[in-house]
């Protein structure tokens, strides 16, 4: 550890943050692969979505983040290789998670990580799987070298020389197309490959040299009851491998799934089952997989867990709680077995890893100690160093009261909070935009923020977004700096508060920007970030979603009406993640404005080809009436990073928080991989990394306290940390 550098302050797990009927479980953030060692049944390794992957040599009661210092901590899948020990293991490490969902993220390629004779990771494959999402990884024994396929929503790719050289193989459907799972049932003389493609279906490879032909596709033989097909999972009996399953997700706005196909002669025929009829399909959750020892046993987990004991003909829920039993989190990603004790099974999900050591019939949560929660954004007190709260993915509202283990005091998804600064017992948070049918956008406490004490202060919000339009999962809000009983909220509009939220007023209406939650025609603005200016609380700054930039100034005579000033924008138009004012008063009247990416939610990710932090030209805007008239970009060479050979240039690496030290305006940011340090915004001061000690996570959020002269910072992955300035 660096002296002086960030120290992380938790949640080391939410203590409560799964309330069963009498009892609670501690929970963590998302689980998306685990792989038992076949030697050692205590030693497990768990990817997460952005938190890395963790080792524990005791079955999980205490855990050692391994991969802190990779360029990536988005994790696929995991694969153990051939003749690896528990001591000296060779674990490949596919980044890049594919869910498809909120704040999943692409890769670099594939991690090979080693204990002996020195804690390492080799990476592999940067070229042909950089930036790529990775379902699935397969290692297989060669000679000289390991065989490897992997699965990815870019294809199918395979190496023959341990992931040095890969090769693009075609499977069927016309690119481009997703490989969304894979089975590999070895043979002799010849073994086989089954694929699932995303939105078509299974395909076989036997031997070799053999090309992929169809086994169960959508509309196609046997596949006639399957439609709309989406996500497609596979699962394969390890002691038995001609018992395979293939689960359908169905493309739809029903959500459902097209079923469950079984197969008791390696793949020939395949004969349908009925999954439950509760079980949804969003291909976001989706876990399938057979007991090693017992083909009639098979798993499959969405939002809740199932087990079947005949083949998919019946299913009982075995995710919810009974009794004492607290159950285990919702959103399945991941079921595994352990090939050494025949009554272990792990799962992992939204809340973390959990393990059962009868075989499903109960679980016990194994968190303590994982930090890995996804957070969207803190809000401190004003005064006190121990109290903040914080808006996490699927894992609620977070309260920290000095203790490594945080308090959960709102439940689903969190977003943003905020702490009244005069009066420290009134908080806010978000919750999502919409909720049947209702807006249920933020909400206020007025104990603290403890459980129990909320309730929503929407009045005069109001869903503008078209009929037929996506509307956003969450909108930001801000609180102004001076007077904390106003508040801004964005939608398609800019609402304001004078009152604490007791009444809402829109100031800002559509504009007929793009509207990126549109199925393509052009709608109303979508606000993506707020600022007000502490110097002059009359000036509100908002950016959007396809990267304008505009001032709002408040009327003398009626504080209700902003009149939006001429504005040009960045050269480069994109997600705005985050605007910023120094809070000492500059004649020059700069704005910070930073460039994120939608990719923190789904989809390809984007190299803008140029900068990502800019700051508006100076006093001739002041003068001239404007936000802002020309832009000038704030990047130097230091904000691109070469980490195990991987290159992460600034144009690539979006920035998603500015935080602006009150006490000399030196400016902070954080991006999805570092945290950068600048003198101020003069001309001629040069970034530097501020990351010591700091995982290579992305940082979702960055806040000054002021009183105590700490900068925190909240992450997408690997909870929440702190550092003396």
């Amino acid at each position: 550890m660096i002296p002086n550098g960030w120290t992380p302050i938790g949640p080391s797990a939410i203590y409560n943050g799964l309330a069963g009927p009498n009892n609670n479980a501690p929970v963590s953030g998302r689980v998306t692969a685990v792989v038992v060692d076949p030697a050692d049944a205590k030693t497990v390794y768990v990817g997460t979505a952005t938190g890395g992957v963790w080792k524990t040599r005791d079955a999980g009661l205490t855990w050692k983040a391994i991969t802190d210092d990779q360029p990536s901590l988005s994790v696929g899948a995991l694969a153990l290789g051939p003749n690896q020990t528990p001591d000296n293991p060779r674990l490949y490490i596919a980044t890049g998670e594919a869910n498809t969902g909120g704040e999943t993220l692409p890769g670099v390629g594939i991690l090979i990580y080693v204990e002996q004779p020195a804690q390492a990771c080799a990476l592999k494959g940067f070229a042909d799987l950089n930036l790529k999402r990775i379902y699935k990884i397969i290692v297989i024994a060669g000679n000289p070298s390991n065989e490897i396929w992997v699965a990815t929503d870019n294809g199918l790719y395979h190496s023959l020389d341990d992931g040095d050289t890969w090769t693009n193989v075609p499977v069927g459907p016309t690119a481009p197309y997703q490989v969304s799972d894979m089975v590999y049932v070895p043979g002799t003389p010849d073994s086989d490959l089954f694929v699932a493609v995303y939105g078509n279906g299974v395909y076989q490879k036997h031997g070799t040299a053999g090309n992929f032909t169809p086994i169960l596709v959508s509309g196609g033989g046997q596949g006639n009851g399957i439609v709309g097909v989406a996500r497609v999972g596979l699962a394969v009996c390890q002691s038995q491998p001609k018992n395979m399953y293939a689960v359908f997700g169905q493309n739809s706005t029903a959500g459902k799934f097209s079923g469950i196909w079984v197969s008791t002669d390696g793949g020939v025929n395949w004969l349908a089952r009925k999954l439950p009829s509760e079980a949804k399909s969003n291909q976001y959750t989706l876990a399938l997989a057979v007991n090693p020892q017992d083909p009639t046993m098979v798993f499959f987990g969405e939002t809740n867990l199932w087990k079947s004991t005949d083949s998919g003909q019946s299913w009982s829920n075995i995710s919810n709680s009974s009794g004492s039993y607290p159950g285990i989190h919702a959103d399945q990603h991941v079921v595994a077995f352990s090939p050494s004790d025949t009554q272990a099974v792990w799962a992992g999900n939204d809340g973390g890893v959990w393990l059962s050591e009868d075989m499903g019939q109960t679980f016990s949560a194994r968190n303590r100690g994982l930090q890995t929660i996804q957070y969207y954004s803190i809000a401190q007190h004003p005064s006190e160093a121990s109290f903040l709260l914080a808006g996490s993915q699927d894992n609620g509202v977070n309260r920290y009261e000095g203790s490594p283990a945080w308090d959960q005091v709102g439940f689903g998804d969190g977003f943003f909070c905020a702490v009244d600064s005069l009066t420290p017992k009134r908080c806010y948070s978000s919750y999502t935009f919409m909720y049947n049918g209702n807006v249920t956008a933020i909400q206020k406490s007025e104990n603290y923020g403890a459980a129990g004490s909320w309730s929503y202060c929407v009045d005069g919000i109001q869903n503008t977004f078209p009929k037929d339009a996506f509307t956003p999962f969450y909108t930001s809000f801000v609180m102004d700096p001076k007077d904390p009983t106003v508040l801004y909220l964005g939608t398609n509009r800019l609402y304001r508060t004078e009152n604490s939220g007791g009444q809402w007023t829109a100031v800002l209406d559509s504009t007929n920007n793009q509207n990126p939650y549109s199925t393509g025609d052009t709608y109303n603005l979508a606000i993506t970030a707020i600022a007000v200016d502490p110097n002059d609380t009359k000036n509100v700054y908002v950016g959007t979603y396809d990267g304008k930039v505009i001032k709002l100034t408040q009327d003398a005579t009626n504080k209700n009406l902003f009149t939006p000033s001429p504005s040009s924008n960045p050269p480069i138009t994109t997600f705005i993640s985050d605007l910023a004012v120094p809070p000492n008063p500059d004649p020059a009247n700069p704005v910070l404005v930073a460039l994120g990416s939608t990719e923190t939610t789904s989809g390809l990710f984007a190299d803008l080809g140029g900068p990502r932090i800019f700051v508006n030209s100076g006093a001739a805007n002041a003068a001239a009436g404007a936000a802002h008239d020309t832009w000038v970009s704030l990047y130097d060479a230091n904000l691109d990073l070469t980490i195990n050979t991987a290159v992460i240039k600034h144009s690539a690496n979006p920035v998603n928080a500015i935080a602006i030290d009150p006490k000399n305006n030196n400016v902070y940011i954080g991006c999805n991989v570092g945290i950068f340090q600048r003198a101020g915004i003069a001309p001629g001061a040069s970034w530097t990394p501020y990351s010591d000690n700091l995982p290579n996570v992305p940082v979702g959020d960055l806040q000054f306290h002021a009183a105590k002269r700490l900068l925190r910072a909240a992450t997408m992955g690997r909870s929440t940390w702190e550092r003396a300035v």
